[in-house]
């Protein structure tokens, strides 16, 4: 009689498994192959472009210490320099290494840039896959990270080797927190706070990180289901937090030194506080819309229905994502990280001119591709969405995003192109004005060129600076009237500017006014006797 056979314990049974871990690896090899080839289709073109005028020459061409190149006292300036708004001595390095390769050509600095993203792109698929074990929804997210409109900034500009830089040791702590999570040991936390470390010596808006990490801690690694476990996450994190404090104070410190801290008079709390909820909702705007992106956004009256309902929509999401924190605890993680990513860049303390920029999503918007991802999974599941029609969507999806990623690359061809389509797509934006009309008098066009300053004026009639490059350029052309306005109307915001002075008494000079020129000149020697161009000008007189 055959012996009956005794059925396995719970424990035992195993569901099958669809793919075997060679399989697997073998598409994880695949999907990172195809995540390099769309970011190599969408920023090649990035070999032929040249630098922008706007902060590539401050970061490279009038710096010094990175146009020469590597050397020994070239890397201790970078690490004893909070200059240039940031402490980021890697990244100084890195700009330095770049010069010593490939000089002054900017094709190869832009390629650089380009295999930063597509190592932070297959790291992120990497990571996730590790902490989640679910390939093909990492992938996804780590295709709408590597494909999205909103990352060409950060990869396209020269000056945002920072973005991609600090990008890199981003997900390299994540990678070194899955294996630590796994097998936890002092070393393997060191490794991770060392990796932090290197991101925040790139750029200090990942001073973030260790609570993204606490995030993870939650879903999808489960280390953590009450307040007092999350206390002992943070509290394993304590030597990050420390880091992240004091690179902080020496950011904040030396964005004051160098005067690019705004001031409360110029921009009060209450305005940063609304700004930043608007900008919240706008981001996400151009999350699922990124159409008409430039590179400076003007901040702007905000009105009260824009702010009530950005706020709304904000308060909407997050009591959406708290409600399924427990069916589906990657939305709440996901718009948590989304939502403390991006504090650091949200203008509370406001250094810059921009009200937001499109380069500030790119660590950020990694919690909404996950959120986006996975949750597009469970819905196509529980409405049992066939494969095929599922593979067609995500793949429209992606070919859409990677198409107007090659577009807007496009515009990053070199100045003159990125600042006019900048200009077509925002509205009164004097510092693209600015920007633009200093190209278009370089070029000869001064007649474009006194538009665009006429247009500042406008927006800013108090521009004592852009009232003197409009009356010297009304000059130039002859209209003498004109140009004598303009140089009183910037000697009334700063009475004893020489440049407005000297202007001021050409124009006098060229309408008959000798007299009143001689006084001007004559003026302008009491206060900078040291004038030579004036004391020429007044000796041609006599």
């Amino acid at each position: 009689m055959a012996k009956a056979r005794k059925p396995k314990s719970a424990p035992e049974q195993q569901a099958p498994q669809l793919i075997r871990p060679r399989n697997e690896r073998m598409l994880l090899v695949m999907a990172a192959f195809s995540l390099v080839m769309a970011c190599v289709l969408i920023y090649v073109q990035t070999a032929s472009h040249d630098f922008i005028t706007l902060d590539d020459s401050k970061y490279i061409h009038e710096n010094p210490s990175v146009r020469s190149g590597l050397s020994v006292a070239n890397v201790q300036w970078a690490f004893t320099t909070a200059g240039y708004f940031y402490w980021q001595p890697l990244t100084w390095i890195s700009h330095m290494i770049d010069i010593q390769l490939f000089g002054m050509r900017a094709g190869p600095h832009h390629l650089v840039n380009l295999f930063w993203h597509c190592a932070n792109s297959v790291l992120l698929l990497i990571a996730l896959w590790r902490l989640t074990g679910s390939l093909w929804r990492s992938a996804i997210a780590a295709a709408l990270f590597a494909v999205h409109p909103l990352r060409v900034e950060s990869v396209a500009w020269i000056a945002e080797r920072k973005d991609v830089l600090s990008g890199f040791f981003w997900m390299l702590t994540l990678l070194a927190y899955s294996f630590y999570t796994r097998r936890p040991s002092r070393l393997r936390l060191y490794g991770v706070t060392a990796l932090f470390a290197l991101g925040l010596m790139s750029k200090p808006s990942v001073v973030t990180l260790p609570f993204v990490l606490v995030l993870l801690d939650y879903w999808p690694l489960r280390r953590w289901r009450s307040f007092e476990e999350a206390r002992r996450m943070l509290l394993e994190k304590t030597p990050m937090l420390w880091l992240a404090g004091a690179v902080s104070v020496i950011t904040f410190l030396g964005q004051r030194q160098m005067g690019a801290v705004v001031s409360l008079e110029s921009l009060p709390v209450y305005f940063r506080i609304w700004n930043g909820i608007v900008s919240y909702a706008r981001y996400l705007g151009k999350m699922i819309w990124p159409v008409d992106l430039g590179v400076m956004y003007p901040f702007a009256k905000i009105s009260t229905p824009a702010l009530i309902g950005a706020a709304l929509l904000l308060a909407a999401i997050s009591a959406f994502a708290w409600l399924r924190r427990r069916e589906n605890p990657y939305l709440i993680v996901g718009w948590l990280w989304f939502l403390g990513a991006m504090i650091p860049m949200l203008g509370l303390a406001q250094t810059g001119v921009q009200a937001l920029a499109d380069r500030f999503t790119y660590l950020p918007m990694i919690g909404i591709t996950i959120a986006v991802s996975w949750g597009l999974a469970a819905l196509a599941l529980r409405f049992r969405v066939p494969l095929p029609a599922r593979s067609a969507v995500m793949g429209l999806m992606l070919g859409v995003l990677s198409f107007l990623s090659l577009v807007q690359t496009s515009y990053w061809k070199d100045s003159l192109t990125l600042y006019e389509h900048t200009l077509s797509v925002t509205k009164d934006n004097d510092m693209m004005m600015v920007n633009l009309a200093s190209l278009k008098k370089q070029a000869g066009d001064f007649d474009r060129a006194l538009a665009l300053y006429e247009e500042i004026l406008r927006l800013e009639p108090k521009k004592a600076l852009i009232q003197i490059e409009a009356g010297t350029l009304s000059f130039r052309k002859g209209q003498n009237e004109i140009a004598r306005a303009h140089f009183e109307a910037a000697l009334k915001v700063e009475p004893n500017n020489p440049a407005a002075m000297r202007g001021l008494a050409d124009c006098f000079l060229a309408l008959g006014r000798k007299d009143e020129a001689r006084r001007q000149l004559q003026q302008l020697l009491s206060m900078w006797p040291n004038d030579v161009e004036a004391r020429a000008r007044l000796l041609m007189m006599q």
